[in-house]
């Protein structure tokens, strides 16, 4: 159990993560992404092969290298590790732990079961669930020694989001429901700001803090609060523009939710992004938004019949495309060290001997690349080879044949002279005379048969034995 629980923290952590910070905040360490790029719809599945295997290839050599999963989260993907079924069984468990008297550990995964909960798609089951697992772990807390200000905290995030929510004493105890009006009748008395939410999309869903709060079908929205912080973002159908942090204790403000960015993610094809390769502009904000030092983008182009992979790096704080490098591939698959070799120049700059050529992405002619064979090296053939013995050895056999059915039919036909009468005539008893005679032709015949077979078996032996020596350099299974 805790282990699950720390797996679903630690996804939700990243989403959230992903949220709160701004771009241009400070990074432990420089990122990298390496992300699939084709248009509408996306990349195709041969593409996020090969974009993996650069994405490992790249990994090997230097940190900060972002996995998949990683760039997900920061497009937020909405994809959590769990179904509202598997957080209800959470929330059950925290309640079942409670009841048993282990506050803590029910503390422990209530906390897991609502930052799984802020990981999906805003909607209103979803924030049902996450109201009543709030108001739980403010009971427990409310409770727990030394644990008040945690409750207060947690009742404060909650009504934020709804004001409206119903603290019933019965259900909750009396100690949350007081502790709960002493939060509210806190937030009402602060100082209120105007917070006013549009999209250049209409037809908006608009959320605050996971609770919807309206639509912009009639222009913009204009809601009151209590100073603090919020979290905007709205669903035009099922697209997600990315949330917004707002914060409203100096000043009123106006958010603008931004589609644009949203429409090309394709978290589950890569991650990749569904646009031109030569849309650098729209590469380069999307690239920020995902929080990416530097980018590595590649892309397919076809050529005559012949397909291209295009590794492409952006200095994505400098605004500028570093270097791109393009390699043949064969049957979709890179040639012989490919991989390491584009990876080594996309990240140094420097032209080795190879498989991978400089290439400028914004001018459609591809340079001269060097084709150097498939990763997976075709083994070559023997075949003709040993065709090629066996045809030399029966030209052997049936010259052999034909050779002694001649010497044969030679000596049937002397023996057959031998029966004439010395004027030469037929001997009287010609029986014999006819039987040497038949055998004599027939001798020659089979001769004709066999060196005919012999003939064509040397021509067969040559032509088969020539190709085979200039494709592997061995005839059967000599080597010369």
């Amino acid at each position: 159990m805790v282990t699950y629980f720390t797996m679903r923290a630690f996804t939700t952590c990243v989403l959230a993560t992903s949220i709160v910070v701004s771009p241009g905040a400070g990074r432990a360490e420089e990122s990298l992404g390496v992300v699939a790029v084709a248009p509408q719809p996306g990349p195709t599945p041969t593409l996020i092969d090969l974009t993996d295997q650069l994405r490992r290839a790249v990994g090997a050599r230097v940190s900060g290298v972002l996995e998949p999963a990683e760039i997900r989260a920061r497009m937020g993907d909405g994809a959590p590790g769990s179904s509202l079924s598997e957080t209800n069984r959470m929330y059950e468990a925290a309640r079942a732990a409670e009841l048993s008297g282990d506050p803590r550990r029910a503390i422990v995964g209530l906390q897991a079961a609502i930052a799984e909960l802020e990981a999906f798609p805003e909607g209103e089951e979803v924030f049902a669930q996450w109201s009543r697992a709030m108001l739980r772990l403010a009971k427990i807390e409310s409770l727990l020694a030394g644990h008040e200000e945690q409750a207060r905290a947690t009742l404060e995030r909650l009504l934020r989001a709804s004001p409206s929510t119903k603290i019933d004493p019965d259900v909750h105890g009396p100690d949350v429901a007081q502790l709960g009006e002493s939060v509210r009748a806190k937030l009402a008395k602060l100082e209120k700001r105007r917070l006013s939410i549009s999209s250049r999309s209409k037809g908006v869903r608009l959320f605050v803090n996971g609770r919807e709060v309206g639509t912009d079908a009639r222009g913009t929205l204009v809601l009151t609060l209590p100073r603090g912080q919020y979290k905007v973002t709205g669903y035009q159908g099922k697209l997600r523009a990315p949330p917004v942090q707002v914060d409203l204790d100096a000043r009123d403000r106006e958010v603008v939710l931004d589609f644009a960015i949203p429409e090309i993610f394709r978290p589950a094809q890569g991650p990749g992004f569904a646009t031109s390769p030569l849309d650098t502009a729209r590469i380069f904000s999307t690239a920020g938004f995902l929080r990416l030092d530097t980018l590595m983008t590649a892309n397919l182009v076809e050529d005559d019949g012949v397909t291209y992979l295009v590794g492409t790096m952006y200095d994505v704080r400098g605004g500028k495309m570093k270097v791109s490098g393009v390699m043949h591939l064969y049957s979709m698959m890179p040639p012989i060290g490919g991989m390491d070799a584009l990876a080594d120049f996309l990240l140094t700059g420097e032209k080795k001997t190879g498989p991978v050529a400089p290439y400028d992405p914004l001018h459609p002619a591809l340079p001269r690349v060097p084709y150097l064979g498939p990763e997976v090296e075709v083994k070559k053939s023997t075949t003709k080879g040993w065709i090629a013995f066996g045809t030399g050895i029966g030209t052997v056999a049936l010259a052999g044949v034909a050779v002694w059915q001649v010497l044969s039919s030679n000596g049937s036909y002397d023996d057959a002279n031998k029966l004439l009468l010395p004027d030469g005539s037929l001997p009287p008893d010609r029986t014999k005379y006819d039987r040497l005679i038949s055998d004599g032709q027939s001798q020659k015949r089979v001769a004709i048969i066999a060196g005919a077979g012999a003939g064509v078996c040397l021509v067969t032996t040559g032509i088969l034995g020539y190709l085979a020596y200039k494709q592997t350099g061995e005839i059967g299974p000599f080597r010369f």
